[in-house]
C-alpha cells in the first residue's frame, strides 16, 4: 500500500529539505518492519536526489497522512522523528546510519542552557 508522507530533512549547515512522497508499507510487516522501511525509502530518496550532505543529517520528521492509523501504530514510537547526532540516537538510528552510510560526521547535540 502506498502511504502519502510529508517529510522535513534538517542538515548541519545547510537548508531543511521538505518534500512530499508515498512510501511503499506492507501491511503484513510487523511495526518494526514497516517503520524500518519507511524510514529507509526516506533516506534513499534522499541519497538518490544527491542534492544534500547526507554525512551531515541531523533529522528526519515523518507526517504521514492517514485517514486512520490502525497497523500503523509505530508512528507513535518517536513520533516519526529521528535524530542522528550521535548522543540523540537509539538502536534504530544507528542501524540506520550503518546500513545507509548517512550521518557519518554529524556532530554531537550540545544543550546551549
Amino acid at each position: 500500500m502506498l502511504v502519502p508522507v510529508n517529510v522535513i530533512a534538517t542538515f548541519e549547515e545547510e537548508e531543511q529539505a521538505w518534500f512530499d512522497t508515498n512510501l511503499a508499507i506492507h501491511p503484513k510487516d510487523t511495526q518494526s518492519e514497516k517503520e524500518y522501511d519507511a524510514v529507509s525509502q526516506v533516506i534513499v530518496d534522499l541519497q538518490t536526489s544527491g542534492e544534500r550532505d547526507m554525512d551531515h543529517l541531523v533529522k528526519l520528521s515523518l507526517a504521514y497522512t492517514l485517514d486512520k492509523i490502525d497497523g500503523f501504530e509505530f508512528i507513535h514510537r518517536t513520533n516519526s522523528k529521528y535524530y542522528f547526532q550521535p548522543n540523540q540516537t537509539d538502536d534504530f538510528e544507528e542501524k540506520l546510519k550503518k546500513d545507509f552510510g548517512v550521518a557519518s560526521k554529524t556532530k554531537r547535540f550540545e544543550y546551549a542552557g
